[in-house]
Parts: structure tokens; C-alpha cells; sequence
């Protein structure tokens, strides 16, 4: 940790940094990359000699592994809700929004099919928006309270989603399937597709994102520590 130097009246003349910053020749130095480096005062006794030191902080990383983490598993699930191969029947698939038959497509209307549907459209809007609401704060500030809502956001967005993967096998009548049918494929020829599958191993990923987010925003707090003087009498 790059220090300070204290003066012979007890005070720290030069207070430097541990993360983020360096100390040069008795004066400090910032990484303009790393805006949400802290600088906290800290001295060392006189005589001490000063080092330069440059550290990049752990936040950075788990902060861009966070944004790659969540922009992935949302675009993912926007690019397997296009597909109909998450229920699977002979020539018949079904999908979120439609079924079809061969190359004949056919939306779905019913009650059921656009609650699923639109539990999972939320789930996968919300995982964006909760990117696009940390962005900025990420860039421009050192703030955690916006990290923390976006980790909220994430939450919600991975229990709306999960609902929806539970709900897609209890409504496979347009296919001509039941979900005693989906639980042995090789007597009924119905199955789950692919596209489910792949849904399901983004859901499970989407549960880690709030995790991240919480280690970001933990990160990204400042913590006093308060000295009490004990005396023994």
C-alpha cells in the first residue's frame, strides 16, 4: 500500500492511496482508467522511503466480468425466444410465440402461451435494462446504490424467468403433446428441443449476475474504522 510520510507533529503531510493510485517521488498519482480508485490517508514514520506502487483493483474486473456476464445471457435469451424448437413433436415445434407445423407457422394466442411468453420477454428486458441503468455509474461515478438496484433488477429478472422455463412443458397442446408425454420421449416421440435446453443453462447463469452485481457495489463502498483508546486501570 503506498503511503504517506508523517511530519514530527504527528501528521501525515502527503496521504496516498492503495488501489488505483501511486506514489512517485513524494506525490500522487491516479489512474484516470480506474475512476472508482479511492485515495484513503495513511502514514508511515519518518524516514521511510516511498515506492512507486500501481495497483489495479479487483472492482475493475469483476465489474467488466459483471456487464460481459449480463449482456451475454440477455442477448441470448432474445436470440433463443426467435427459435420454435423448444418443444419438439415428430414435424410439429413449438416455440414461445408461435407453433408450427413442417414450414407452416401459426402464433400463439391463448392465455397460457402469452403468459409464458411474457413472463419471459420481462425477464429478458429487465437483465438489459439493469446493464444499461449501470453503464454510466460504472463510467462517470463511484457510487453502489445504482450497482445494488441493478443486482434487484438482475434478481427479479432471473425469478420472472425461471417461472416462465417452469411454465413452457405444462402447456404443450398445441404440438398434440401432454407433459406425461415430455417425461418419456422414447414411447411418445415428444420432447424437449434443443432451444430449450440452452434456455435452461441461460437461466442458471442469469442466477450468478445479481451475485456479481452485489460484489461490485460491495467494492465500490468506503468503510471508516473507528480507534478507541483503552485505558487499564
Amino acid at each position: 500500500m503506498p503511503l504517506g510520510h508523517s511530519t514530527t507533529d504527528g501528521h501525515c503531510d502527503k496521504p496516498f492511496v492503495s488501489s488505483g493510485c501511486a506514489v512517485v517521488s513524494g506525490r500522487q498519482f491516479q489512474d484516470p482508467l480506474f475512476a472508482n480508485a479511492r485515495c484513503q490517508p495513511a502514514c508511515l514514520p519518518i524516514g521511510t522511503p516511498t515506492v512507486a506502487v500501481f495497483t489495479v483493483t479487483h472492482a475493475n474486473m469483476l465489474a467488466v466480468i459483471w456487464l460481459l456476464l449480463s449482456g451475454l445471457v440477455g442477448f441470448g435469451q432474445f436470440l433463443v425466444l426467435s427459435q420454435t424448437d423448444w418443444i419438439v413433436h415428430g414435424p410439429r415445434h413449438q416455440g414461445l410465440y408461435a407453433f408450427c407445423y413442417l414450414m407452416e407457422c401459426q402464433p400463439r394466442v391463448h392465455t397460457f402461451a402469452l403468459f409464458t411468453l411474457s413472463a419471459y420477454l420481462i425477464g429478458g428486458c429487465a437483465l438489459i435494462f439493469s446493464v444499461i441503468l449501470a453503464i454510466p455509474y460504472l463510467l462517470c461515478s463511484n457510487y453502489a446504490r445504482p450497482i445494488e438496484i441493478a443486482a434487484n433488477i438482475q434478481l427479479l429478472s432471473a425469478f420472472i424467468t425461471t417461472i416462465a422455463l417452469l411454465a413452457v412443458p405444462l402447456d404443450v397442446g398445441d404440438v398434440a403433446c401432454t407433459t406425461q408425454q415430455l417425461i418419456r420421449p422414447m414411447h411418445h416421440n415428444c420432447k424437449l428441443g434443443w432451444v430449450y435446453g440452452i434456455a435452461c443453462i441461460l437461466g442458471l447463469v442469469s442466477m450468478s449476475c445479481p451475485v456479481f452485481a452485489r460484489l461490485v457495489a460491495d467494492q465500490r463502498k468506503t468503510y471508516s474504522f473507528v480507534y478507541h483508546n483503552q485505558y487499564m486501570l
